[in-house]
């Protein structure tokens, strides 16, 4: 019993080498090409493949011209991720043939004949089992215009092609009896002569014959027309009737008017060229009065003054700063007292400047010697 056992176990042991030495050489050797492909094909044949919905870009939207097809290339816009094949499709479009390759997925779009007007489209993808819908696709067709009626002008007749019109026309006759008055005109041009015709009638207002006695009369004081004169000029001047003189001693005439102009003209001018001499004595009553604009006093503080009364006043509201600066109660070497300046040199009362620059430099006694000389 006990070698029997024994031999039992020796082969047990045997056996088990065997079976891992084959294990062994299974893993480490090379295994033949049929038999990693039998083992590829049976995982395969246990593991799920993906497949996701097909991938479709926007669509621009199509505008065109009537009477005209376009060419849509979906492949262009769709893809399969996992790169099976696509099948392609359109919805129904009323009054347009939208026709779409299955295959290719060129589609046409044909309008009918001379039709305008805008419809919707959709656009399938499928790679089998997963199918994808495309943006809503506007389809534009431009209507055809509005019939228009031709345009007529009124009173415009047809005027020829390269044409051109010179109206020349003379002077206007006399008025006749009927208050009517004539005159000639011509085209010189190469139109018709019933376009843009210048008028050649018009109304006025007939005064009959001046001289009733006959043709056997002539009068020495033959009348000429007189020319035009502005409204103005018409409305002041003297109407001579015939058989009325006038009297050349009567009044004064324009020359008198003019010599007496000049006069004047001469004078003045005198005075400006003498104003060195005459403007100091006329400056001692004019500036009590009011001064000309080019000769106001004008102090830093923005104040004027046109006159002694003025500048009293002007002199009695400025600020101490002010005054002690027009005034150079400081005796800076480079200015003067400007309120004795300007009564000296511009009111031309020297004296009383003179005065002045004596008088203590303060605001109170200066607007009371100015204001009792005003």
């Amino acid at each position: 019993m006990k070698e029997v056992a024994r031999e039992t176990i020796i082969g047990l042991f045997v056996f088990l080498f065997i079976f891992m030495t084959l294990i062994t050489i299974m893993v480490c050797l090379p295994a033949p090409e049929n038999v990693i492909g039998m083992a590829t094909s049976t995982a395969t044949s246990k593991v799920t493949v993906k497949n996701d919905v097909p991938v479709i870009s926007a669509i621009p939207d199509q505008i065109w011209q009537r009477n005209n097809s376009i060419t849509i290339n979906l492949s262009s816009y769709c893809y399969d991720p996992e790169g099976f094949p696509l099948s392609y499709s359109n919805s129904v479009v009323n009054d347009i043939n939208v026709t779409t390759n299955a295959n290719t997925g060129i589609v046409i779009i044909v309008p009918p004949l001379d039709w305008g007007g805008i419809r919707e489209v959709y656009f399938f993808v499928s790679d089998g089992p997963n199918k994808g819908v495309s943006n809503k696709v506007i389809l534009t067709v431009e209507p055809l215009p509005p019939e228009t009626e031709p345009e007529i002008i009124p009173d415009e007749p047809w005027i020829p092609t390269g044409c051109f019109y010179k109206w020349e026309c003379d002077t206007w006759g006399e008025c006749q009896p009927d208050n009517i008055q004539e005159r000639i005109c011509i085209n010189k041009g190469n139109c018709p002569d019933n376009y843009r015709v210048p008028e050649k009638v018009r109304h006025c207002e007939y005064k009959g014959d001046e001289g009733d006695e006959g043709d056997e009369k002539e009068t020495e004081d033959e009348v000429h027309p007189v020319p035009e004169k502005p409204a103005g000029e018409a409305e002041n001047e003297t109407i001579i009737q015939e058989g009325q003189k006038e009297d050349v001693n009567s009044g004064f005439k324009a020359h008198d008017f003019f010599l007496i102009g000049a006069i004047l003209a001469a004078i003045g001018g005198a005075l400006m060229l003498t104003s060195e001499i005459w403007l100091p004595f006329a400056g001692k009553w004019l500036f009590f009065a009011i001064a000309p604009r080019d000769r106001v006093f004008i102090a830093i503080d923005r104040q004027t003054a046109r006159n002694l009364k003025q500048l009293a006043e002007i002199i009695k509201k400025m600020d101490k700063k002010t005054f002690d600066y027009h005034a150079n109660t400081n005796n800076a070497k480079n200015r003067k007292d400007d309120f004795a300046e300007w009564i000296g040199k511009v009111a031309g009362d020297k004296r009383f400047a003179s005065q002045l620059l004596k008088a203590k430099k303060t605001r109170a006694e200066y607007s009371r010697l100015i204001n009792k000389r005003a």
